[in-house]
């Protein structure tokens, strides 16, 4: 009986040090891939493009809020309490 285990032992353990042997490890470079897959180099620079106008567009909005805000800024002493709240909610947003 013991005999018999030993065996059965010995085969599942060859067969996992087979499977274990078996198995190949490789390494894939994949922006040496990407580099030269041509739809990968047309999406990012059009991704580029699209954030360098999302830039711009945000610097626009950046500059315009605060002109208006040092404009407010400026008139806040001969504005009135409605009017400077006013002001303010549409800064908010």
């Amino acid at each position: 009986m013991k005999n018999k285990l030993k065996i059965k032992f010995s085969l599942v353990l060859l067969l996992l040090i087979g499977i274990c042997y078996a198995q190949k490890i490789g390494y894939v470079d994949t922006k040496y891939v990407l580099d030269n897959y041509q739809e990968y180099i047309t999406s990012k620079k059009y991704v580029k493009k699209e954030i360098e106008d999302w830039n711009v567009e945000l610097r626009k909005m950046k500059d315009a809020y605060e002109k208006e805000n040092s404009e407010f800024i400026n008139e806040k002493i001969l504005l009135t309490k409605d009017q400077i709240q006013e002001i303010k909610k549409k800064l908010e947003v």
